[in-house]
């Protein structure tokens, strides 16, 4: 857990020194804007909970500080009207109310993306703002006064720290989930989905749990500006106000805790410059839109995000010296992470066996009864042209496709019935297209895909098994063969039984592919389990497979051991079309004849048949 500390260490100190800043700064500010910064915090807080739906869990949702409307109403209700609890213990209970209303706005994001999802929790935001308006909630009604705490302090001070020491909480807790696995995850269906849920991560938990802690979060900025205005006006949670938040965590990137403050901090100093010098809020929202749609076309133009590229160019230069390291060589005799098989695998179950699998979409059949075996101990490769099902066969494999007759088994239990994040405790893949996530560093990258109970050991023997110069340095430092390797890598912290990797040698050099042949050729034995290559590299394929299974237009053709199976005129065929496997067969015989001639000349006969 080092690493992670280490990671998450740095931004909570500064975090944490800011914080005292500005609440030390409270107590020489005036009453006026003492009260101003008061807000500015809560509207920070605000910050955090939409930064972490949309800026690290990628989902398009609109009615985070809706749902602070509903923390705000149940303040009002039960430290106002009723006088039950007081601040701040309130806040909590209406944090913790608000939870369940966050899971159900969530819900929809299982099946919408992006506008689609926008679209749907917009309505959210006018839902609970017209069930505000006509007062059938508790708490709603403008006239509840809610008293702020003053803890004996002169002007607006005491609400002023109430609303920065919640900021500084909240704050740190969003720095510390997103090192976790919580956090993690977050990050991994912002990325890719797909990828996520072969990584053993399931989306529908990642994104409801999303959810859930930004509406504990939004909640508690409603309680705080209820406690700033004295009362739960709807009229502070109508749409316009809404979306001009939104619109600001976007501008200022609040998926990091610097964006959420200068979120804060902008939106409520901007406002009292405005109001003070006589011109009407709506022209900061108008500013705040062009700047939104600028981040939006440039995500790097985000305030955070420029920020924190400046203070990298101040730092050490690691990451560059990083990538520029050359590939850790293999070295066959480094320490197991895994037990190695035992020498007999032969009564063993297979590690993965694939009977009869059929697949069409429509008229068309991608896969037409396939089946193949892949042993424990063993690499089998799979190849085939392209569009003959390879990739179809790792969907249906490991549960990306919806549909499908036949069966899998792993290990000798069927698997078919699993969704994609359970079969990836039992069979993990790679994908062609580079599928990491870059915001991550090579160690919290693998921790993400660990099966539960995985060290920091094994992580980092698997970081040095894979050839990564640095664990510390984020992904998108590295070049395309450090993450290939490393997506190679999360399959085996895994720890699955079978692993499908598809194309790991795409847009490798020849010297960098044998680097690669080596290492997977040691897996099987390595990490007790089955591999399955999809390749069109012949060399790696020759080097790697000791034995191979040929698809075409979604059959089996051949199936052997791969130096008989690459010798066979109908996989030659396959792969290079008749005419070209024609001319081959010319080439050889005209060859053969050469060779024989030369043999009877040395022989003293005359050269010919």
């Amino acid at each position: 857990m080092s690493g992670l500390k280490r990671a998450s260490g740095t931004p909570l100190a500064a975090m944490l020194c800011v914080a005292v800043v500005l609440m030390a700064v409270g107590f020489a500010l005036s009453p006026y804007w003492q009260y101003v910064g008061a807000v500015g915090a809560a509207s920070a807080i605000f910050g955090l909970s939409i930064g972490l739906v949309y800026g690290q869990a990628g989902m398009l949702s609109l009615c985070q500080p809706s749902i602070g409307a509903i923390g705000a109403w149940s303040v009002a209700y039960i430290s106002g009207e009723r006088g039950w609890v007081p601040l701040p213990w309130s806040l909590f209970i209406g944090a913790i109310i608000a939870v369940p209303i966050g899971l159900a706005a969530g819900m929809p994001a299982l099946r919408l993306r992006r506008v689609n999802l926008a679209i749907v929790t917009l309505g959210v935001v006018i839902v609970i703002y017209t069930v505000a308006q006509a007062g059938q909630v508790a708490g709603s009604q403008e006239s509840v006064y809610v008293k702020a705490p003053t803890w004996g302090l002169a002007g607006y001070m005491g609400l002023y720290l109430l609303c920065w020491l919640s900021f500084t909480v909240l704050a740190g807790l969003t720095i510390l989930l997103r090192r976790s696995r919580w956090g993690l995850s977050w990050l991994a269906i912002a990325r890719s989905e797909r990828a996520a849920a072969a990584m053993g991560v399931s989306v529908t938990r990642a994104k409801l749990t999303a959810f859930a802690v930004a509406a504990f979060i939004a909640a508690w900025a409603g309680g705080l500006l209820v406690a700033g205005f004295g009362s739960a006006d709807p009229s502070n949670f109508n749409p316009v106000t809404v979306l001009t938040l939104f619109v600001l965590a976007v501008m200022m990137g609040a998926g990091y805790w610097e964006g959420a403050l200068a979120l804060g901090l902008f939106s409520a100093v901007s406002s009292a410059l405005l109001e003070q010098w006589g011109l009407t809020p709506d022209l900061g929202t108008a500013l705040f839109a062009i700047g939104a749609i600028t981040v939006l076309g440039n995500e790097d133009a985000a305030f955070s995000v420029m920020i924190r590229r400046q203070l990298a160019k101040l730092a050490p230069r690691r990451a560059a010296a990083d990538e520029a390291l050359p590939l850790r060589p293999f070295d066959p005799v480094a320490p197991a992470v895994a037990s190695r098989r035992p020498a007999d695998d032969s009564d063993r179950t297979p590690a993965l066996v694939i009977s009869d699998l059929t697949v069409n979409f429509g008229a068309v059949t991608a896969l037409d009864d396939v089946s193949l075996t892949v042993p424990y101990g063993e690499v089998v490769g799979l190849v085939g042209p392209n569009g003959a099902g390879k990739s179809t066969l790792v969907d249906a494999t490991t549960g990306f496709l919806a549909s499908y007759s036949g069966t899998v088994r792993v290990d000798g239990a069927q698997i078919d019935a699993l969704p994609a994040y359970k079969r990836a405790r039992v069979v993990r893949r790679t994908f062609q297209q580079d599928r990491t996530i870059g915001e991550l560093t090579a160690e919290g990258y693998l921790r993400l895909s660990a099966a539960p109970g995985t060290t920091t050991r094994q992580i980092r023997e698997i970081i040095e098994f894979v050839g990564c110069p640095h664990s510390q340095t984020p992904l998108r430092s590295l070049d395309v063969r450090l993450r290939r390797l490393l997506m190679i890598g999360a399959c085996l912290t895994g720890r699955p039984k079978a692993i499908l990797i598809d194309e790991p040698a795409a847009g490798l050099s020849a010297e960098e592919s044998i680097d690669l042949a080596t290492r997977l050729a040691e897996i099987p034995a390595r990490f007790d389990c089955g591999l399955l290559v999809i390749e069109h590299d012949m060399e790696l394929v020759r080097l790697v497979c000791t034995s191979l299974v040929v698809l075409d237009f979604g059959k089996v053709i051949a199936s052997g051991p791969t130096a008989e199976i690459l010798q066979r005129a109908d996989v030659t065929a396959a792969y290079l079309g008749d005419d070209v496997a024609a001319e081959t067969e010319l080439q050889d015989e005209a060859a053969w004849i050469a060779a024989d001639s030369n043999e009877n000349e040395k022989a003293g006969e005359p050269r010919g048949r």
